[in-house]
């Protein structure tokens, strides 16, 4: 897991400062390692506004530096934890004045897409004393990953034992030429306009094949894979 931690220059610095910001931000971003959880949060001193895409549960307007803050999240499949889920106003606000006369949503936790199921609810601590201006956000992140199955191993059967080859060949010319048979029955329906449907007479081959095999063969018992290097070698 990579954490970034950010300080973003306010809404009042001149474009330039801006445009360095969010090119160092992109580079460091970039190099992340591809298969990392990556979580950016900090002050992004930026409001995103109302159903933005990075999160349709912001409050406010957007402003220059939310503009660029979305630009930049959308380019790199993030979303703002803090502005998934719809909860009481009060508790969107992050930073609040000393004199309790301004309240915005600036501070944001991202999280990438394709880890957004992990990522559980996302609040506020207003109550917790941290001697700032700015709120404590908590997002709550469990690991969620997708259990792969094993797919079934195909039966093999054993072709050595001469005497059950014979019968298995037997058998199986028996069948072939009870398929064969149906095979032409079907073309003369076929001569008088009637569909032969093919999955079906695929379907009816691979059952013969493989009823016949069951039937007739035993079963290839698999040898236990050998050791790369014996005991003798590494002593």
């Amino acid at each position: 897991m990579t954490l970034i931690q950010v300080y973003a220059p306010t809404n009042q610095a001149s474009d330039t400062i801006k445009d360095d910001f969010y090119t160092c931000l992109q580079r460091v971003y970039a190099q992340t390692p591809k298969q990392d959880i990556v979580l950016l949060f900090g002050d992004c001193s930026a409001k995103i506004g109302e159903r933005a895409p990075i999160g349709k549960h912001a409050i406010g307007v957007s402003d220059d530096n939310g503009e660029r803050l979305t630009q930049f999240a959308l380019t790199n499949r993030l979303t703002a934890a803090n502005a998934r889920h719809k909860c009481y106003p009060p508790h969107k606000y992050t930073w609040q004045s000393f004199d309790d006369n301004h309240r915005n949503q600036i501070d944001k936790i991202f999280v990438q897409d394709r880890w957004l199921p992990s990522a559980g609810k996302c609040r506020l601590y207003p109550s917790a004393d941290a001697d700032s201006d700015h709120m404590l956000v908590k997002l709550k992140f469990q690991l969620r990953l997708k259990r792969l199955t094993r797919p079934k191993s195909r039966t093999q059967y054993d072709f050595k034992e001469s005497e059950q080859n014979d019968q298995y060949r037997l058998e199986l010319s028996n069948k072939f030429q009870l398929l064969a048979e149906l095979g032409d029955s079907e073309n003369e329906n076929k001569s008088h306009g009637i569909d032969t449907d093919i999955e079906e007479l695929w379907e009816r081959l691979t059952v013969s094949i493989l009823y016949t095999a069951r039937e007739t063969l035993s079963v290839k018992r698999t040898q236990p894979k050998q050791a790369w290097i014996t005991r003798s070698e590494r002593s």
